[in-house]
């Protein structure tokens, strides 16, 4: 098992990761920042750093060490530039920001890799999932005969509507987390041996649950992009079929 195995690292939206996972590395807050406009005051703060969020989010064993804090804002840091140097981009302003030397701005991307890698090795987080929904679920090296599984009009949790207050008291109910978190790792499911009825029927109940508990925490929804799953075909069965759900 491996040293962190209930911690994910959050690459873009830390409040989607805290829906799913026990413990959340947020590496990119500036995604709420952006959001919310430059936090310059502690209102602001407070909704990109809940005061409950070392506590409640971050691995005991993680946030007693000073080091993985001080790293950890560090790497924030480094992320929020790439941010604002794509923002300027974007717009066609001059390629500056702040104080930062022209051999600075130019290694901003090098920095942030350089950091995140580094805060893995040095944390030993190398295992740790990480967190990126806005990435496909399909893996592009899978074979052909494998079992594709597409979601169409899924409704999900509009978390840029949700307050972290929300979500951090969604986290205490153990039973509603883990409905929630099923769906989310059907594609991890070992339906080896099992015939289609069986895998349709489970799938529709992850659905199903899914559904009920965003409705019963009162969470607002958004329409998802497609989203496509493909399942080796050893993991499901005799059966090499394509699945759709629309």
């Amino acid at each position: 098992m491996q040293r962190y195995n209930k911690t994910a690292i959050s690459l873009v939206n830390a409040r989607e990761t805290a829906l799913y996972f026990d413990h959340v590395i947020p590496v990119n807050l500036g995604v709420d920042m952006l959001a919310l406009g430059y936090p310059e005051d502690e209102v602001r703060n407070s909704k990109v750093f809940p005061p409950a969020m070392a506590s409640e989010l971050l691995s005991p064993e993680l946030r007693r060490q000073d080091s993985f804090n001080f790293r950890l804002v560090a790497m924030n840091e480094a992320t929020w530039l790439l941010i604002l140097k794509a923002l300027a981009a974007s717009k066609g302003l001059p390629p500056k920001i702040g104080d930062l030397s022209q051999e600075q701005f130019d290694a901003i991307e090098a920095d942030a890799a350089q950091s995140f890698y580094s805060f893995l090795d040095e944390f030993h987080l190398g295992s740790c999932p990480v967190d990126a929904p806005d990435l496909q679920l399909e893996d592009t090296a899978s074979d052909t005969n494998d079992v594709a599984v597409t979601l169409t009009h899924l409704k999900l949790i509009d978390v840029g509507k949700a307050s972290w207050e929300h979500i951090l008291e969604f986290r205490r109910s153990a039973e509603a987390r883990e409905k929630l978190r099923r769906l989310r790792l059907f594609a991890f499911e070992n339906y080896q041996g099992r015939d289609r009825a069986f895998v349709e029927d489970d799938i529709l109940q992850r659905l199903e649950d899914h559904s009920q508990t965003i409705a019963e925490w009162g969470f607002e929804t958004r329409h998802a992009r497609n989203s496509k799953a493909v399942l080796p075909a050893t993991q499901v069965g005799s059966r090499k079929s394509r699945y759709l759900y629309s």
